[in-house]
């Protein structure tokens, strides 16, 4: 196992992702803003792929072929198959909470509503949250558009975008993760056998998420002071 190039990766991750949260931070930028999603988008998410790039290409000039850089032969059955897993643990998590929240009642697993006012609530929840200021009566819309629609063919559409736009939009920024962490970290560290090798490639996942995620700490406890004065 080459510890000095799994050194060399994680130190260009972190400092990548760090830097990223770290600008964004203390040059006040507005949260949500273009500016900070730019970089969110294409440095701090990016970061264990670039880092990797930059250490597989240019630093020991091998191949990308043994991260599973391989566009011939894929074996659609487990893309497929990974598909159907990941409807199935959505689905298997709503019949949870439907029989331990609305049939047992345990309010610690709160309760599914598929009602057209909790959907419409739940929309003007998300999209206040994005932008509070909006010009428009935001609500009075979502109820003229549920009304049109319907609430659950507009629960199904909100669904399906997700689902799309996790193969179009997302997966750029998805697979600069996955490329570092499945990719090169994986198979410098598999030898170590699979639980060896995937906790600790999990707690460094989260490590490197911590700086953001101060940062949006940071910007809510900052608003609330703020709101509260």
């Amino acid at each position: 196992m080459n510890w000095k190039k799994i050194g060399l990766f994680l130190s260009l991750a972190f400092s990548i992702s760090w830097l990223s949260a770290a600008v964004i931070y203390h040059s006040g930028m507005t949260y949500g803003s273009g500016i900070s999603l730019f970089i969110v988008a294409c440095f701090y998410m990016p970061a264990p792929a670039l880092s990797a790039f930059i250490v597989q290409k240019y630093i020991y000039k091998e191949l990308f072929e043994p991260f599973g850089w391989i566009w011939k032969g894929i074996n659609w059955k487990w893309i497929i198959g990974t598909i159907l897993i990941s409807i199935f643990f959505i689905l298997g998590t709503m019949a949870v909470v439907a029989l331990a929240g609305n049939t047992l009642s345990i309010s610690s697993f709160g309760t599914l509503d598929f009602s057209e006012d909790a959907i419409i609530q739940k929309l003007v929840e998300i999209v206040t949250l994005a932008d509070p200021n909006l010009p428009i009566d935001i609500e009075s819309e979502l109820e003229t558009m549920a009304f049109a629609i319907g609430a659950i063919p507009l629960l199904a559409v909100t669904f399906l975008s997700g689902i799309f736009a996790a193969f179009t939009i997302n997966l750029p920024f998805m697979f600069g993760e996955e490329f570092g962490w499945r990719g090169l970290l994986l198979k410098e560290t598999q030898q170590l056998g699979f639980i060896k090798s995937n906790l600790p490639i999990g707690f460094i996942w989260e490590s490197l998420r911590i700086s953001i995620k101060y940062f949006f700490i940071e910007v809510v406890r900052e608003r609330k002071l703020y709101d509260s004065c």
